[in-house]
């Protein structure tokens, strides 16, 4: 839905939700938990833009003391 109301400008949008696992509910894990996804879209766009939003979201919600990681 974001992409159609931008277009075509470049877009930049994190999107959060629920997220449901279809196994038991142990001490460990709980059949749901929270992602958050992020889009990065336009003819100019590298992945350093999509990781500028992601750390931008992360100092705002958890603060800038806080440590953040990236993984491939």
């Amino acid at each position: 839905h974001a992409m159609r109301r931008a277009a075509p400008e470049p877009i930049r949008v994190l999107l959060p939700g629920l997220c449901y696992r279809n196994e038991d509910v142990t001490a460990r894990s709980e059949m749901q938990f929270h992602q958050i996804e992020g889009l990065a879209v336009g003819p100019d766009i590298r992945m350093s833009d999509l990781k500028g939003v992601l750390m931008h979201f992360a100092t705002r919600m958890f603060g800038e003391n806080q440590a953040v990681r990236f993984r491939g």
